[in-house]
């Protein structure tokens, strides 16, 4: 996996996003969605992590990186992150995605690479982008049901959800949003935004 080119700054807010190589499905099924979401939760460590011998992992290692807000699509991830120490995004996404990547191509028989490049990040310099962002982030899973959802018009406000989409939303399981509502409880959120 490539370096980055530009350091993520202590103490910063970053939305993070990539995608399959290709725009390729990397969420096939279920199970998919459930190894990346420990992998989300078991490699914010600053030590080895060994998702199939849970019990080797130590429990005195400190987390590498702040994860706000987090959902996962068929074909690409949107994390929200805030930065604490030097590299750990960068230490936490590495992580993830090359084990990810090692279960995927395992699990169906294939190889090369399944992100299409180091992950991407936007630097969240302003509280009104923040808080558009958390949306963004949590409801970019309406697209699923409703092809027409343009979730870019969420940061413009033009448009508004209708309560079957905020339901479905609510219910995601490969998203932080239940968190948040109260209604689903929490392994990978480290700090939640209050507003």
């Amino acid at each position: 996996m490539a370096t980055r080119k530009e350091q993520l700054s202590i103490g910063e807010y970053y939305h993070i996003y990539t995608r399959g190589v290709d725009k390729r499905k990397i969420f096939c099924d279920n199970s998919d969605h459930t190894y990346f979401l420990k992998l989300l939760e078991k490699c914010n460590s600053d030590t080895n992590v060994r998702i199939d011998r849970p019990h080797i992992n130590s429990n005195n290692s400190k987390i590498l990186t702040d994860v706000l807000a987090f959902t996962l699509m068929p074909n690409h991830i949107h994390i929200m992150m805030y930065e604490i120490n030097d590299r750990g995004t960068s230490k936490y996404l590495h992580k993830i995605l090359t084990g990810y990547a090692m279960y995927f191509n395992k699990k169906y028989k294939r190889t090369g690479r399944l992100f299409e490049s180091v992950f991407k990040n936007k630097h969240i310099n302003e509280d009104l982008y923040l808080r558009h962002l958390l949306n963004y982030i949590h409801f970019n899973c309406i697209k699923l049901v409703n092809k027409n959802y343009k979730s870019k018009e969420l940061f413009n406000e033009k448009i508004e959800l209708t309560q079957k989409e905020i339901l479905f939303a609510k219910d995601y399981s490969y998203s932080s949003y239940g968190y948040y509502c109260g209604t689903r409880n929490n392994s990978i959120v480290t700090r939640k935004l209050s507003f």
